[in-house]
């Protein structure tokens, strides 16, 4: 069992350093600054960083966009734009977001370990 367990830790990991590196590396050009105000923003309220929270409690991760701008349709475009940076199929990618806002974690979840296999790192 401590196998299973540390190899589902280890997938977790690795999906949360392939979620860093390209999200930091394509929004950082056209949103500078705001993935680090999130981080910093969920740690504080939340007590996770961001990209543990879009890998592991993407609905958490949502609730706390939604609360930091107050507006739906802001929040929407936000982690639209940072979900762009991983799910290039617009179709997917909206598909992702609704399994967001919608709390469907594990739907979610399973977009992104597919969309990471095709990813290079």
């Amino acid at each position: 069992m401590v196998c299973t367990e540390n190899y589902y830790h280890d997938l977790e990991d690795n999906l949360i350093q392939i979620l860093k590196h390209h999200i930091n590396q394509k929004v950082s050009k056209t949103l500078p600054g705001l993935i680090h105000i999130l981080n910093v923003y969920c740690k504080t309220k939340i007590g996770n960083d961001f990209y543990t929270l879009l890998a592991k409690t993407p609905c958490n991760l949502y609730k706390s966009i939604a609360y930091f701008y107050k507006d739906e349709l802001a929040s929407n475009i936000v982690l639209k734009l940072i979900l762009r940076a991983i799910i290039e199929d617009e179709d997917n990618l909206n598909i992702a977001l609704n399994y967001i806002k919608n709390c469907r974690s594990k739907e979610f979840i399973d977009i992104l370990y597919k969309t990471v296999t095709q990813l290079q790192y």
